[in-house]
């Protein structure tokens, strides 16, 4: 069997992988300064999570009201916010600097970091899979690679990258530990070893303690992955080593399923919901409509035709022409929130054909069914959840990523004059998508100039 050095070789063009993610390294740099080069400085709602991290320190869940402002919600005189604390795990070392080092400066920097790990982490997706599927030596590189630049700049990861705020960060941080989780539970199916499985069932944990809605759609794709690893184990009567690391791994899947719930608990006094009604903007319409939940099966078939209608998407006059589009109210949704939105099908179309070219190819692999289970109930989640954004689409990067890489290492191997043919109108669909992820990272970037020139 080829050896994984000798597998990338033979995927990508020779060198590919370190010069992109320099060529991106430098290019997110530029995007999530704002195009001033200040990476450690600070940012409009980008302070939640250095307070939180020095809270836990001292004991605490509460932060400062400046560290919140608008979205904070009142308890026995306390200010608490409805974000996880993963974030703020990862700044637990900087608490020993003094704080005017940092506090109020980290947003761009761990922003970037997240980028660059979910980048890193689509391309050893493309490895593994290439493995599982056993299409080595037959595809086509400069596809693959077309591919690649594609996933990682024509999807959402520059748009939230513009805007580093708390609420970009929590949808950037969840989705690359949804994709750490899938690139290690492919390792696992590649390779049968259990510390791989531990290792998603860790970034799995990681990704629910950031955003509930891809963070358990990964912990149950790791968990029924678990599940079955651990039945073949002792009905094969495995070494008790391997069946120990096993059973850890499904350890770990049930206390990151349960960490998130204790969290909410012990901020809020319930363990599912948000008290909207202690919530600084406080409006009848939005706790009536969250008595029931953030996640509302009513929700599902309006909010599908949001985010999968191809004509979400807005034109404007001059370069680069593309816009979001202002979000269109849509019959039998309740929901509390609701921004302006470009539809997956109208901006991601190549990379949706693609998924769409991998599902038949996923469904025929049946080691492959609980992380597509888990991706699922990601997909259901978000359709079901009480708000719609541009950003909350970047929940199914995990089962977009499964979907489309299984399609383009399909198509990537078709002989012959049609299947070049039908690469090259796929690469003009990706290069368009890139195109237009750019345009709403440009307008992005434009709005926050303007609304921060708008602050008192």
């Amino acid at each position: 069997m080829p050896t994984t050095e000798e597998t990338t070789k033979s995927l990508l063009p020779r060198r590919f992988t370190p010069i992109f993610l320099a060529v991106t390294a430098v290019a997110f740099f530029y995007i999530v300064t704002d195009r001033n080069g200040r990476l450690l400085a600070p940012q409009d709602m980008g302070a939640f999570y250095d307070h939180l991290a020095i809270s836990m320190v001292e004991g605490r869940l509460d932060v400062p009201l400046e560290a919140i402002g608008p979205e904070a919600f009142i308890i026995d005189g306390k200010f608490y916010g409805y974000w996880a604390p993963f974030p703020a795990l990862l700044r637990l070392p900087l608490v020993v600097l003094p704080e005017s080092a940092w506090v109020g400066k980290t947003a761009r920097i761990y922003n970037w970091l997240g980028a660059m790990l979910c980048a890193g982490l689509m391309i050893g997706v493309v490895r593994q899979l290439s493995q599982i599927l056993d299409l080595r030596g037959k595809n086509t590189p400069w596809f693959l690679a077309a591919f690649i630049v594609a996933a990682v700049w024509g999807g959402h990861i520059p748009y939230l990258l513009a805007g580093p705020s708390v609420y970009h960060e929590a949808v950037l941080w969840a989705g690359t530990m949804t994709v750490a989780a899938l690139y290690f539970g492919l390792r696992f199916i590649a390779a049968g070893n259990p510390r791989k499985l531990i290792l998603a069932a860790l970034c799995a944990g990681a990704a629910a303690l950031t955003r509930a809605t891809p963070g358990f759609g990964a912990l149950i794709g790791v968990g029924l992955l678990a599940a079955v690893a651990v039945i073949k184990a002792y009905r094969a009567s495995a070494p008790s080593t391997e069946r120990t690391k096993l059973n850890l791994a499904v350890g770990l899947v049930v206390i990151g399923g349960l960490l998130p719930f204790a969290y909410n608990l012990i901020r809020f006094d319930s363990a599912t919901r948000l008290p909207y009604d202690k919530h600084t903007d406080v409006a009848g319409w939005r706790i009536e409509i969250t008595r029931d939940g953030s996640f509302q099966a009513v929700n599902v078939i309006p909010n599908a035709k949001a985010y999968f209608d191809p004509t979400q998407i807005g034109f404007r006059e001059g370069f680069p022409h593309f816009h979001l589009r202002q979000f269109r109210e849509r019959a039998g949704a309740r929901l509390e929130h609701a921004e302006a939105h470009a539809g997956v099908t109208a901006f991601m179309t190549g990379l949706v054909l693609l998924a769409a070219m991998g599902a038949y190819v996923l469904l025929l692999r049946i080691e492959l069914y609980p992380l597509i289970l888990g991706g699922m109930a990601t997909f259901g989640a978000l359709l079901a959840f009480t708000a719609v954004a541009h950003r909350y689409a970047h929940d199914l990067v995990g089962l977009g990523l499964l979907g489309s890489t299984a399609g383009a290492l399909w198509l990537s191997g078709r002989d012959g004059r049609s299947g070049a043919i039908a690469r090259a109108a796929v690469t003009v669909l990706l290069a368009l998508g890139v195109w237009q992820s750019l345009a709403f990272t440009h307008y992005e970037l434009e709005w926050l100039k303007k609304w921060m020139e708008m602050k008192p």
